[in-house]
């Protein structure tokens, strides 16, 4: 087979593993009408792909209407209990690492708080995470890992894009030099949002919107049309949006930024200020020292009716909805996903749903965009970076591959 028709043909593999994840169960009718390849195509990878135990015919037909139409049979995936992916998430809380099957299905799990290792060793504590975590497991089996960072990832230097000084000693070269497997990075927001496509297709459209509210704030566009494309690293930096002129000045030199209203890094730090200029606040009651407030705290305060507490919170969500509502307006979208162990607190999560659909009731929608608060899951950049791995390792996406680090 010439370099041509090779490529030709990985891409049309790749189509139809992609197409199956999303549609587990289909018919070689049905991928050649979606996907645009002809029938006698689909019928020769499906052969192919079955010689290769990757995909069977279920034995059930069926017909798309009740009518005496052609019957067709059902393919859907083998079952691939031996063949593995690694995800690595690396965020301000620490490392999480996942290794599951193709289908994001845990195989198992280990995570390093960011304060049980020197941030000037990571590439060492990595390499140690990854080995241990691998150890009872066949190399073989292992197609590769993907990395979710928090930032962007250079790969002509192995490093991290990002403002942090905690992560200036990542390099990927580093750790490729003892670890066999290859590797992909992404922003870890953005492997969040692969993991609901690949592993949770039927909740999952094909365009949506994943924001992130944590330490910062992070929206990934997601679009199945242009997945892997490389964007403007700056697009997505929602934490960054101007929400009110002259306001709070940001790190970033600005003022007003929305991650000053809501995000936990400046709701914390506005309470440890709230803690050491004033005794006026039930937050003595909960901790000694200002640098023992967690984000728990805060919300213990709020229920307990801390005057500070309780405006700072319903500003920040204000200004959150105000945020999100304008950029559904320029931004299509068939849902928004929130992730946030924030607004996991069910006042906060009831207020945010309902202001949002307020501000969008004006609309002409024939559909709702469908919004959906994730529970909390610290593993789940992790098991987003073993979406990433599978895409480019083992559905080997075009846009993806091109981004494999060997």
């Amino acid at each position: 087979m010439d370099e041509k028709k090779n490529n030709a043909y990985q891409q049309n593999l790749a189509t139809t593993l992609e197409y199956l994840y999303r549609h587990p169960q289909t018919s070689r009718t049905d991928i050649a009408k979606h996907t645009g390849m002809t029938p006698a195509t689909v019928t020769a990878l499906i052969k192919d792909l079955s010689k290769q135990n990757i995909v069977h015919e279920t034995g059930v037909e069926f017909t798309e209407t009740s009518g005496s139409g052609r019957r067709r049979k059902m393919i859907t995936f083998t079952k691939q209990t031996h063949l593995l992916v690694g995800g690595l998430e690396i965020n301000a809380r620490g490392l999480y690492l996942s290794i599951t099957d193709l289908f994001g299905d845990i195989i198992s799990q280990a995570d390093i708080p960011l304060e049980a290792f020197d941030p000037q060793m990571i590439n060492e504590t990595i390499i140690n995470l990854i080995e241990q975590t691998t150890a009872d497991l066949d190399p073989n089996n292992i197609l590769g890992f993907g990395i979710a960072v928090p930032g962007h990832y250079r790969s002509a230097t192995g490093k991290i894009l990002t403002n942090n000084p905690l992560w200036q000693q990542f390099n990927l070269f580093e750790i490729k030099k003892a670890i066999p497997y290859k590797f992909i990075l992404k922003n870890n927001i953005d492997c969040m949002a692969l993991g609901e496509y690949l592993f949770d297709p039927q909740n999952s459209p094909t365009q949506f919107n994943f924001l992130h509210v944590g330490l910062g704030i992070y929206n990934s566009f997601f679009n199945q049309a242009q997945l892997g494309l490389s964007k403007n690293p700056y697009i997505g930096e929602t934490g960054h949006m101007i929400v009110e002129l002259n306001g709070q000045p940001c790190e970033c030199g600005k003022k007003g930024c929305l991650q000053t209203y809501i995000s936990e890094k400046w709701l914390l730090k506005r309470a440890k200020k709230l803690f050491t200029t004033s005794r006026n606040t039930v937050l003595h009651s909960l901790v000694t020292e200002a640098d023992e407030l967690t984000l728990q705290d805060l919300i213990t305060a709020y229920e307990l009716g801390d005057e500070y507490i309780r405006w700072q919170f319903e500003k920040g969500i204000d200004l959150l909805v105000i945020a999100i509502s304008n950029t559904l307006l320029i931004h299509p979208a068939d849902k928004l996903y929130l992730n946030s162990e924030l607004l996991n607190y069910p006042e906060f999560q009831q207020q945010i749903l309902a202001k949002v659909n307020e501000q969008l009731r004006f609309m002409p929608f024939e559909r709702n965009v469908t919004l959906e608060v994730l529970p909390f899951d610290p593993f789940r950049g992790s098991l987003g970076a073993c979406a990433l791995a599978c895409l480019a390792f083992f559905i080997k996406h075009k846009n993806i591959t091109t981004q494999v680090i060997a």
